[in-house]
């Protein structure tokens, strides 16, 4: 039996001050082309005493490329024979792709490599970089009585709904933030010594996993915009950082945040960046993902939200959100040039919305 189809091809902040008023820890800011690949496997599996045998082999891959109109084809066939309880069933498919562009969800990419807006290079693929959230109530704030750490402006531990909404898994990269810069749509961040001491300089070809840094409110909300996206509001930052349980941070109650999930200040040497005076890769501590697999929800960087800051209301209906107008806005997840009492998920510090700093950064939210 021969079949054959024809299908896609699938390779593809922080100087400001504490909710106490007291100083923070200091922060010292420290492509494509498609392959076919086939893999020769030879599997026997024994089920009641039948034997299954299949063997897999690439027969032929041919790749065409005319650079006339920029259209590329490639083909492959590949034989199958598969040998059940004497039955022999031998069959070929041929999977062609043509016109794939480079940077489209599901073709191939190398690591750094660039991808569509809203999509990052994951698995040598661009995939969306979306996580969805699912709608319902949380347990949003902190009680001080309950929790020692627990700053008066996080108060009261309170049920809150949002709905249903998607943010980015991880934070926004400077290769991302450099493809809307290229847009015309975004301005590039502002470089040493404008940044603060210890900013590094953009640099997205030397650095494209590493977080953006040093942009204002409104540089981020310009970039989110563009993402045809927005900035998280305050309520959907912390359901997408905690889940529904009132956990302290991301991953339960316990253990306290290190460099094993966060990063940081190290523990043991007190050094910012889990050691390294600056951000890491965005995504590098999985272990500290939050319940919806979301990525860095504390450490690594500061992240803009889209509230003013103001009193949580109590008691507030459906998706709520801050004051229509104030002097600051919220900053959230803490930065790698925080330690452990900074790190929380209940966590809120008003920012002055035109700071830029080393440990300032954002992720966006649909």
């Amino acid at each position: 039996m021969r079949f054959h189809h024809t299908a896609l091809s699938l390779v593809s902040f922080v100087a400001c001050s504490s909710p106490n008023g007291g100083s923070e820890d200091a922060e010292n800011g420290s492509e494509s082309s498609d392959t076919a690949i086939a893999t020769d496997t030879t599997e026997t599996a024994s089920t009641k005493g039948e034997s299954t045998e299949g063997t897999t082999t690439q027969d032929e891959t041919t790749g065409t490329t005319e650079n006339d109109d920029a259209t590329t084809t490639h083909t492959t066939t590949h034989t199958t024979t598969h040998t059940t309880n004497g039955t022999t069933m031998e069959g070929s498919t041929e999977d062609t792709t043509s016109g794939c562009s480079p940077s489209a969800e599901g073709c191939a990419c190398d690591a750094g490599g660039s991808c569509d807006k809203g999509l990052v290079c994951e698995d040598d693929r661009c995939v969306t970089n979306f996580v969805e959230i699912p709608g319902g109530p949380f347990w949003m704030g902190c009680e001080p009585a309950d929790d020692p750490e627990c700053n008066d402006i996080e108060a009261p531990l309170q049920q809150v709904e949002v709905s249903t909404f998607f943010i980015e898994r991880t934070e926004v990269t400077q290769a991302a933030y450099a493809r809307c810069v290229d847009a015309g749509a975004c301005t590039p961040p502002s470089d040493p010594p404008a940044c603060g001491l210890g900013a590094k300089p953009f640099d997205p070809e030397m650095r494209p996993n590493i977080p953006v840094a040093c942009v204002t409110w409104d540089l981020a909300s310009a970039y989110c915009t563009w993402l045809d996206a927005r900035l998280p509001m305050e309520a959907e930052w912390e359901k997408a950082a905690r889940g529904t349980d009132a956990r302290k941070y991301p991953w339960g109650n316990e253990p306290l945040p290190s460099c094993e999930t966060v990063v940081m200040v190290d523990d043991q040497e007190g050094v910012p960046g889990c050691g390294t005076e600056g951000p890491f890769v965005v995504g590098s501590r999985p272990a500290g993902a939050s319940p919806y697999g979301v990525l860095d929800m504390l450490g690594n960087m500061r992240e803009w939200v889209a509230d003013w800051y103001g009193p949580y209301a109590t008691n507030p209906g459906p998706d709520p959100v801050g004051p229509v107008r104030g002097d600051d806005r919220i900053a959230r997840g803490g930065s790698w040039g925080h330690s452990t009492s900074m790190l929380r998920t209940s966590l809120r510090v008003p920012v002055n919305p035109i700071t830029d700093t080393p440990s300032g950064g954002f992720r966006c939210a649909r």
